[in-house]
């Protein structure tokens, strides 16, 4: 347990409190590690899920966290491929082929404590199918590995 106590006092009266208090809780070991590791992953995912609204594609792949240099790599490629109007995700699909109304990218999803994904996420503008979009991502994707290998 952590007390935090801010302001003005009297040192010797607040330490006085805290130990009339919480003085009587004995000490305790911490909780024990939590020891997350993904399953051994052999092969590419897919699941549809069918509802009455817009179509929302997500494409995500497993990397590692910080401190790896993959993830730092990872933030880089997010922001060529997602960071604002001239991005080429969006400057592509949004703005020239008209066939997403929104792209994104995160790194890190669900959060960086542990290893995570990196995400994708587009919106297709009708009459577009998602399986349309994520060709073209995907054709993206290999300009950006070209563009990056020199080729």
């Amino acid at each position: 347990m952590t007390i935090t106590v801010v302001g003005r006092q009297d040192t010797g009266k607040t330490l006085a409190i805290l130990e009339r208090y919480f003085g009587r809780i004995e000490k305790r070991d911490g909780p024990q590690d939590i020891n997350v590791i993904e399953p051994a992953q052999k092969g590419e995912r897919r699941f549809t899920v069918e509802m009455e609204s817009n179509p929302y594609l997500l494409i995500a792949w497993h990397k590692p966290t910080f401190p790896s240099r993959a993830d730092f790599v990872c933030d880089i490629i997010s922001g060529l491929l997602s960071d604002g109007r001239a991005s080429r995700l969006y400057r592509s699909l949004v703005l020239e082929k008209k066939i997403a109304t929104s792209v994104e990218t995160w790194n890190g999803y669900p959060g960086a404590r542990y290893d995570n994904l990196f995400v994708i996420s587009a919106v297709p503008r009708h009459p577009h199918t998602s399986e349309e979009l994520e060709s073209a991502i995907y054709t993206e994707m290999e300009r950006l590995k070209k563009d990056i290998n020199g080729g």
